[in-house]
């Protein structure tokens, strides 16, 4: 399933870009939003983060059955913007 990521009012760049206003995507994969105020954690199961600015990514491993993704956007430091830029996708792997 190839996920394309869209947005308006931001500008999408890689994590490396520090510059005010930069943001970048992360995807939770069937995983809740627990880091709002914190750093997203890397290397965390279920959590992908797009640092070099993609906006399209392919989700190859999932199994059968019915998935949730939620795409946030966070600053370079991996911190959630606020307010909080995300949108929710629920399907069904068949």
């Amino acid at each position: 399933m190839t996920i394309t990521l869209g947005t308006t009012g931001v500008r999408i760049a890689a994590a490396s870009d520090q510059s005010k206003g930069s943001t970048h995507h992360h995807l939770f994969v069937d995983h809740d939003l627990n880091w709002l105020s914190d750093t997203i954690p890397q290397g965390s199961p279920g959590i992908i983060h797009l640092a070099g600015g993609q906006t399209d990514f392919v989700l190859d491993s999932l199994k059968l059955g019915p998935h949730r993704v939620i795409a946030l956007l966070a600053r370079w430091d991996h911190v959630p913007i606020y307010p909080l830029i995300a949108d929710t996708v629920v399907f069904t792997v068949k």
